[in-house]
């Protein structure tokens, strides 16, 4: 078995680099202290580098299983929706820095949407793995809760006075996903009830606030002038929705070391009693 203190020493310094991260995001935000295509710049790598982080660490976790587990193919699904998420994270930088204005929808938000797909084909795999459910069902089920996260922000979108705009659409359905994804996630986490292959999904909690928010700020044209003019506002919705992928890829780092280093990684094993 191995050290357990070298897991703790990795996930320590990962904490404190993910700490760094998000704390030179914040600064280059509110400070802005260079040329502004250099900020801008930085801003939108940072975000990607957090993004890859997270992909990254799935990747770590994908790679502790053989081909022939079926947890390979579970989480090969996610690792690919993670991917999509990176990858659209670099298109929507590209859109940023060429256009300024990054139209909506475009090649990012396909990316993201396309994510999403593949997270519910690993939640699929998932639950085939831990309760044998019928592969028919699972996918039922997926199709089932795509078509309601449609219908659900068809009905916010009305609650919201713009009916008939694709691009208000779109970024309302974000955080509907995200929150669709949440609930998946807390039955992982009630099924998981040590926590450590559970809880990583917990952090959509962020993704759903900081993507509802800034569908909020965006949409009421606000999210523009509160970042122009330097408020918090912006920043903390941005520094949010950063935090998240950092959460979960520290989430998943964490998931991989358990898995490398034995159940004990992180907690002192029972007292034997005599």
């Amino acid at each position: 078995m191995s050290n357990p203190n070298n897991a703790r020493a990795w996930f320590r310094n990962a904490i404190i680099a993910a700490l760094l991260i998000l704390g030179a995001y914040a600064y280059i935000y509110q400070a802005w202290p260079f040329e502004d295509i250099i900020n801008d710049l930085l801003l939108n790598l940072l975000i990607i580098l957090s993004a890859v982080l997270n992909t990254l660490a799935g990747l770590l976790i994908l790679r502790s299983y053989g081909r022939e587990d079926a947890t390979y193919r579970v989480w090969l699904f996610f690792v690919i929706g993670f991917a999509l998420w990176a990858a659209a994270e670099i298109a929507w930088a590209y859109y940023n820095m060429t256009l300024g204005e990054v139209p909506v929808p475009s090649l990012p938000d396909y990316l993201w949407i396309a994510g999403y797909v593949f997270f519910g084909l690993g939640f699929v795999k998932q639950y085939q793995v831990l309760f044998s459910t019928p592969a028919s069902k699972g996918y039922l089920i997926l199709v089932l809760a795509l078509v309601s996260s449609l219908i659900v922000t068809y009905f916010v979108q009305q609650l919201w006075g713009e009916p008939g705009s694709l691009g208000i659409f779109v970024d309302l359905y974000y955080p509907v996903a995200d929150f669709f994804v949440l609930l998946v996630a807390l039955g992982l986490v009630y099924t998981f009830r040590q926590g450590f292959f559970g809880r990583p999904w917990l952090t959509m909690v962020v993704f759903t606030i900081s993507d509802a928010l800034y569908a909020w700020l965006t949409q009421s044209g606000a999210y523009a002038y509160l970042a122009d003019s330097g408020d918090y506002a912006s920043m903390i919705v941005d520094t949010l929705y950063m935090a998240a992928y950092l959460s979960m890829a520290l989430g998943f780092l964490m998931q991989y070391l358990v898995i490398k280093h034995g159940p004990w990684a992180f907690s002192s094993p029972p007292v034997a009693q005599e």
